[in-house]
């Protein structure tokens, strides 16, 4: 999501929560905007805390149980990312720092972000000798058709600045559809792979309580992923799926029969941002 929006949009919930303490709690100017900000984030500890109850209602027997760290994990991940990351990108992710001549990972990410939420690993990819570009997708709500031709502009700008050298695309959640999409109208040339993260590539149940035309393209069964399920990438595809996914439901949803399928390690959906380990099979993989 555009950061200009995402303030606005945190400024009014921030408004109304503190006039809401003020009217109805009788609360200072002082107290009301405190209790705002508890405001902000009690919600977005909700929203997380939500997800684990539909995944736990979505999932097999034989699928792993998160421990109670993994979930305040998975919280402290959303409620940082959402105050603090999404609103400031420039603050968290300079511009990118290409070197020509080299193969260029193309971060892709996912519903209603935008590409600060790559921060931390974009500089574990560039510690791990790797050249890395970002990209921000929008309008936020809109089909993800829309969003392509950014993606294909952005891929045309690195083509030109880096005379053409390899890109492999990582899509994170949203974004690997998104890659998948431009890879069906584009074709794959001068893509080396594709890597989706946790992506909904046969859809999932909680994007029926999302809002925007793409949330109802990811639905389970959708007209929109039938019809991407038709297309045979014209590259190789890397799906990692992870088994303790919070936002994938089910979470088989995130394998693709096209695809080399792996398994990462088990960590909440925005959580696999921050891990370590997983940053280090993206290392692996965007090397070999």
């Amino acid at each position: 999501m555009p950061a200009l929006q995402l303030q606005l949009w945190l400024l009014l919930e921030l408004t109304l929560y503190a006039l809401l303490g003020h009217w109805l709690l009788a609360l200072t100017p002082g107290q009301a905007l405190l209790a705002g900000s508890g405001g902000l984030v009690a919600l977005r500890v909700w929203q997380s805390l939500s997800t684990w109850l539909f995944a736990a209602y979505y999932a097999s027997p034989a699928e792993p149980r998160p421990t109670f760290g993994q979930i305040l994990r998975e919280a402290g991940a959303s409620v940082f990312t959402q105050l603090l990351v999404l609103p400031l990108p420039s603050l968290w992710m300079p511009p990118d720092r290409i070197v020509a001549g080299r193969p260029i990972v193309l971060l892709v990410h996912g519903y209603t972000c935008n590409r600060a939420v790559w921060w931390l690993l974009r500089r574990r990819l560039e510690a791990g000798g790797l050249t890395v570009a970002s990209v921000t997708l929008g309008p936020p709500l809109a089909s993800m058709g829309r969003m392509v031709p950014l993606l294909e502009e952005r891929i045309q700008a690195l083509r030109q600045h880096c005379r053409n050298a390899p890109l492999i695309l990582v899509g994170h959640s949203m974004g690997g559809l998104v890659c998948r999409s431009w890879l069906a109208r584009y074709g794959g040339q001068g893509i080396r792979r594709l890597i989706t993260l946790a992506t909904p590539n046969g859809g999932t149940h909680l994007a029926r309580y999302g809002w925007g035309q793409n949330s109802r393209e990811m639905q389970v069964d959708s007209h929109w992923l039938r019809d991407l399920a038709h297309e045979q990438p014209s590259i190789p595809v890397i799906a990692l799926e992870n088994p303790l996914d919070n936002f994938i439901m089910p979470r088989a949803g995130q394998r693709l029969p096209q695809a080399q399928n792996l398994t990462t390690p088990p960590v909440g959906h925005l959580s696999a941002l921050y891990d370590r380990r997983i940053a280090d099979q993206l290392i692996s993989l965007c090397r070999d």
